[in-house]
């Protein structure tokens, strides 16, 4: 699309000159905007019958929908960085509800059992003290990441990078598994009463674990894919000497 005429206010005087052709669909929606408001308000101000009505409700009309546009795409946006941080949050206190129904039956069963469940109880303690406190950080990041505003780059780099740490999690979980078996094996051989509690508990944590980071992972995974839907409706526009970015509303 093109307009034919550009206004210019110069010492109180209209001129009124044919511009270079303007395509909407190629520059980038805040420069776009920026033209529109100042040309706007020439318009509104200027007293020139130079223009037509109907030019200027094109006008108007335009700058409204481009930024209902914009303001779209931002909601978006948000809607699917708020959904990934919720995320998180539910599963800060799954793992902290864990980690703290572990501490107190730990507790209890450290003083009141013997031998290897002694040791059992002890490791879910140490355990979990440590899944407790990376719940606290973990939910009180996720719930400040709330109130980051972000570009869509870095929302799918965000995004990628959870997804990223829940796999390497999970593998961290597997290999959790490997060493509680190794301890229990070793302490069935030495009669360690020591660590063979200390391997089966370390079993049981790493198993959790490891559902919970897979589960998490699936669940971050799914949602990582709601941005196809918002990148379908990003379209890149180049003509040789400007590009920029449409959102389809």
């Amino acid at each position: 699309m093109c307009y034919k005429y550009i206004t210019k206010i110069r010492k109180s005087k209209i001129f009124v000159y044919q511009p270079k052709t303007i395509f909407t669909g190629y520059i980038s929606e805040l420069l776009l905007a920026k033209h529109l408001l100042k040309l706007t308000l020439i318009l509104a101000f200027a007293n020139t019958s130079f223009i037509p009505i109907k030019s200027m409700k094109k006008f108007l009309l335009l700058f409204l929908i481009l930024f209902s546009a914009e303001a779209k795409a931002q909601d978006s946006l948000s809607n699917f960085n708020q959904k990934r941080n919720q995320i998180n949050q539910t599963g800060m206190k799954v793992l902290g509800g864990w980690a703290i129904a572990n501490i107190t039956i730990g507790s209890v069963g450290f003083y009141k059992t013997k031998s290897a469940t002694k040791y059992f109880h002890q490791m879910s303690i140490f355990w979990n003290v440590v899944n407790l406190g990376i719940a606290t950080a973990g939910f009180y990041g996720a719930k400040e990441a709330s109130n980051k505003t972000m570009t869509l780059a870095e929302s799918l780099h965000e995004q990628h990078k959870t997804e990223q740490v829940l796999l390497l999690n999970a593998g961290l979980d597997v290999a959790y598994i490997v060493g509680g078996f190794y301890l229990s094996r070793r302490g069935s051989h030495k009669s360690s009463d020591r660590l063979l509690g200390y391997g089966n508990s370390i079993i049981l944590q790493g198993a959790f674990l490891l559902l919970f980071d897979g589960s998490m992972f699936a669940i971050q995974k799914y949602q990582g894919k709601t941005a196809d839907n918002f990148l379908n409706k990003v379209q890149v526009g180049f003509n040789g000497k400007q590009i920029g970015l449409i959102y389809q509303l």
